[in-house]
């Protein structure tokens, strides 16, 4: 327990968190270690019985902390012979544990986010890690839960990211002769991902838009390279998906380019040798990058005209209503269709009637006229 109990400690100390009630960490340590010995885990009962005990406060997760800590560390020392997952697994779980904790605090904090419930994060990871063990994914149930147990939150999308890079680090280090996307691809998707999440806020950042919402792009970047691994796209359906978990916004357009950002990459680096037929697709996605750029940079100065012409005369209005309403058009127009009122009815469906929808029918028809010019 001293080990454990100073490495929370310290870590928690270079993280300016001062205020930490250690008898609860080593109560909670304790009943884990005890509970794991006889082959159960009863955290609830326990916290339950501690708060009744010792009070409530808002750093009982220290309890939790120490419970689950004990557990882990009850798994590494037992008795050989036990039941035990290939590879030492708990030694890897702790070794991606602790590198990707660190990236995702390192990472926020060189973007001046300073200030992140890692707690959250070390429980999406953990459950991540224990689902992806049992072939299953089951991230918004496991949310839901735990909002109930720690309650709602700005960052609880920590927890998210938590799941998500746990379900990636346990395909690493999942045993040979276990179904597997081709050579290393969770390697390669890391890979991919930092390199077009970069440039990504390179690009946006040399353009003066400093506000970017990564954590869409990183969600669309996912979900599409997931996708692309089964061989199907579903960008509408994943976006509403999204919508629904995380609210709409002007931003919304990170998720779509994370998406097909991710389906550019995958298919860059599963393709075989090149040919022909694969020159010309890259040309193809070549052109249509350029036309996806073409059409975020249209659509930002365009909506910033409609957004400066209507807040001049007084009037409220929704900027994201405008844009949806272009993108629709764009996308239209580029197959030569005309179906405005069917894209309105459309997006009143998934999204509700609104005193904005007005916008909308600005933007769809704004986009063919601004595209009639060029």
């Amino acid at each position: 327990m001293t080990k454990h109990r100073d490495a929370h400690v310290a870590y928690w100390h270079s993280k300016n968190v001062n205020n930490l009630e250690i008898p609860r960490y080593e109560a909670g340590f304790q009943q884990g270690w005890e509970d794991t010995g006889h082959g159960v885990s009863k955290l609830e009962e326990r916290k339950a019985a501690h708060i009744t005990q010792s009070g409530a406060s808002d750093l009982v997760w220290e309890f939790e902390h120490g419970y689950n800590e004990a557990s882990k560390a009850y798994k590494e020392v037992k008795p050989a012979g036990g039941p035990s997952a290939p590879g030492n697994p708990q030694q890897q779980y702790n070794e991606h544990l602790t590198k990707h904790r660190d990236a995702h605090v390192a990472y926020w904090h060189s973007k001046n986010v300073n200030n992140l419930e890692v707690y959250r994060y070390e429980a999406g990871f953990q459950q991540g890690w224990e689902d992806a063990g049992h072939g299953v994914s089951k991230l918004e149930e496991r949310k839901t839960a735990h909002i109930a147990q720690r309650g709602a939150s700005d960052l609880v999308w920590e927890f998210e990211h938590g799941y998500n890079e746990a379900s990636k680090a346990y395909k690493e280090v999942k045993p040979a002769g276990g179904p597997s996307a081709p050579a290393n691809i969770q390697q390669q998707y890391n890979e991919q991902y930092a390199k077009h999440r970069d440039v990504h806020i390179a690009y946006w950042h040399a353009r003066n838009v400093q506000n970017l919402q990564v954590y869409r792009f990183e969600a669309g970047f996912q979900q599409g390279w997931e996708d692309c691994t089964h061989g199907t796209s579903k960008l509408e359906e994943r976006k509403i998906a999204h919508v629904s978990q995380h609210g709409g916004g002007e931003y919304l357009w990170e998720f779509d380019h994370g998406y097909n950002e991710a389906f550019q990459a995958y298919k860059t680096i599963t393709s075989s040798k090149p040919s022909q037929q694969h020159y010309e697709q890259q040309i193809e996605t070549y052109r249509c990058a350029l036309a996806s750029l073409s059409f975020i940079t249209l659509s930002c100065i365009d909506s910033n005209g409609h957004a400066s012409y209507w807040k001049g005369r007084g009037r409220t209005i929704d900027i994201s209503y405008y844009k949806e309403g272009f993108r629709y058009g764009w996308e239209d127009v580029a197959v030569g269709a005309s179906k405005g009122d069917y894209r309105k009815r459309e997006y009143i469906r998934h999204r509700g009637q609104s005193q904005y929808t007005w916008e909308f029918d600005q933007g769809y028809a704004r986009c063919a006229l601004v595209l009639s010019c060029h």
